[in-house]
């Protein structure tokens, strides 16, 4: 009867051993991960596919600003403001839907997506647009805008590049 008490005795010890318990406790708990906040602008650029049938493509750089506050994603260019909502992996689909403008005699109106993710001080990920467009002497025409993005967080300066419209009125005159 001893000797069974005795194996019990050690199985239960070997068996808290291996899963970690025993020994002395601090009595605290640990340490909570510190949430990091993604609040800010970020600066970057959009490379951009400018196609239109009948046309040749245009591939051109637009430059962004992106704002984070909380769950909220802004990106613009000074032309478009695409909206969102970061989502708890940390990624978002940004849209301006019934985006109209008319700058200098070119008209657009249609939709932009910005999809993509936040990490580490990075926004980035792939855009699409599909804009009927006119101009004055010129058919209504359709544009389709596809290609991706990157920004950092803003301690440097917006990089260079004209806005949406500059890269339509190079397609127009093309």
């Amino acid at each position: 009867m001893l000797k069974i008490k005795f194996i019990s005795i050690l199985v239960f010890a070997v068996t808290l051993t291996a899963c970690g318990g025993g020994g002395s406790s601090s009595g605290g708990q640990a340490a909570p991960t510190p949430v990091v906040s993604n609040d800010g602008t970020y600066n970057g650029t959009w490379n951009a596919t400018f196609s239109s049938p009948g046309v040749p493509s245009v591939m051109d750089t637009v430059a962004l600003v992106i704002t984070i506050n909380g769950s909220n994603i802004t990106i613009s260019d000074g032309d478009f403001t695409a909206t969102g909502i970061i989502d708890d992996n940390n990624g978002f689909n940004a849209a301006q839907n019934g985006f109209a403008a008319e700058i200098d005699g070119v008209s657009c109106n249609g939709n932009i997506t910005f999809a993509g993710s936040v990490n580490n001080g990075t926004v980035s990920g792939n855009s699409r647009a599909r804009l009927l467009c006119s101009a004055r002497g010129v058919r209504p025409f359709t544009i389709t805008t596809t290609g991706p993005y990157n920004a950092t967080r803003a301690n440097s300066k917006i990089a260079a590049g004209g806005t949406m419209f500059d890269i339509v009125r190079r397609v127009i005159s093309n």
